[in-house]
């Protein structure tokens, strides 16, 4: 099972790291793991910084909880089943965080000229 779902925004980066774990049989399941509850509790406890230090602790807290549900033997698991950046968290560069866009109606749209 493999979620490719972008995050709705940085509250929402252990859903990332639950599906990358269940690719290899890894119960990263916020309701049963206690890493992954205690991601979501700080995840959620940041969400009234700025959107940049947000974003950006965040992502410190989710690589942090990437090392710990998934060791260095699974993420080598990882690289094999879905290539050479598979065990390893995206840069927080890559992320678009549809919470974060602005919404463009057909009345915003306008032809070129």
């Amino acid at each position: 099972f493999w979620d490719d779902r972008v995050p709705g925004g940085p509250a929402d980066l252990w859903r990332i790291l639950t599906c990358r774990a269940l690719c290899i049989g890894i119960d990263a399941n916020p309701a049963t793991n206690p890493h992954m509850q205690e991601l979501r509790q700080k995840l959620a406890a940041l969400h009234n910084l700025p959107r940049p230090n947000f974003a950006h602790q965040a992502y410190a807290r989710f690589c942090e909880t990437w090392n710990l549900v998934l060791p260095h033997a699974a993420q080598m698991r990882l690289e094999a089943l879905l290539g050479p950046h598979g065990g390893t968290p995206p840069a927080l560069e890559d992320f678009i965080f549809h919470e974060w866009l602005e919404d463009i109606h057909d009345n915003d749209i306008a032809p070129h000229a």
